[in-house]
């Protein structure tokens, strides 16, 4: 059997990317649903070395038409599927994978998220969200978070940078919420996630809706993790699959937004005016 040049693998996307530069790099991503499966593939592809899988959930038929996984792993935990594929792509990575609920892994999760250099945020629970981004703002790890509009109309791209001028994602959510006409009520958001109850989305959309955002998404941590942040207009993108009166006029049509950090956050304002002792170095009041 010839040998594989495994050199030939990244001959075509070399001269695109820092591959040594991303090969030391580590992405934690939370939720492996449609979109996590998405991004964690994709930055695989481009020669990410190190990955952190967590997701509770096992691979159902229901998933296959919008999953990167296929019928050949229903059944199977969805990190374990996606961990298998990503092997498949880029054989030489390192790929932890942690079948348990995000809130069950205590003091674990924050050792995860303060040791790995971005968090793919892949769940469109809320919960979730504010806890990652509670211990993402503590250890100054930059987080992207992702969602798509029910039925697939557009999605929403969130990147905060971890650093004393980032907002963390509670600002830019009670600022979408007054400033954003986001069509629908963020309870409706489907990126290929179980519900916290259990149930599913009863209107999702289409697998390449789906995928549109998850690759917005990957490519806004790619550009994070090679430190190219600064070529995106903003920390904010909505995007639209479709047209929806008073956001997208079009489909394909996008809106870059930028958040500033919020003086009452709940979460990261009292950190920033001085009212919690303790907090990160990098929140405390100048001088």
């Amino acid at each position: 059997m010839k040998e594989r040049d495994e050199s030939a693998r990244w001959q075509r996307i070399e001269p695109l990317v820092d591959l040594p530069a991303l090969a030391q790099k580590h992405v934690l991503v939370a939720g492996l649903g449609s979109g996590g499966s998405t991004v964690a593939l994709e930055l695989a592809k481009t020669g990410v070395g190190h990955f952190t899988l967590i997701d509770y959930d096992r691979l159902e038929q229901a998933n296959v038409i919008r999953h990167e996984c296929d019928d050949r792993y229903v059944g199977r935990f969805k990190v374990g599927a996606v961990a298998d594929l990503i092997h498949k792509r880029n054989p030489a990575a390192e790929v932890e994978t942690i079948a348990k609920d995000l809130f069950e892994l205590g003091a674990r999760l924050e050792e995860l998220v303060a040791a790995c250099d971005l968090v793919a945020v892949c769940t469109d629970a809320e919960p979730p969200k504010h806890l990652l981004n509670r211990l993402a703002l503590a250890a100054g790890t930059p987080a992207v978070y992702a969602g798509v509009y029910a039925r697939g109309t557009g999605g929403e791209i969130i990147r905060c940078g971890g650093g004393a001028k980032d907002p963390c994602y509670a600002c830019v959510v009670s600022v979408l919420k007054e400033a954003a006409p986001v069509p629908v009520d963020p309870a409706e958001l489907d990126y290929g996630a179980v519900e916290a109850d259990g149930s599913t989305p009863s209107a999702p959309g289409l697998g390449l809706d789906v995928r549109l955002i998850a690759l917005l998404h990957a490519k806004v941590c790619l550009l994070s993790l090679l430190g190219r942040e600064q070529e995106i207009d903003g920390n904010v993108l909505l995007f639209g699959t479709a047209a929806v009166k008073d956001l997208f006029p079009r489909p394909f049509a996008s809106v870059w937004l930028t958040v500033a950090p919020q003086s009452d956050c709940l979460v990261c304002g009292p950190l920033r005016r001085g009212d919690v002792q303790g907090g990160p170095a990098f929140l405390s009041p100048a001088g």
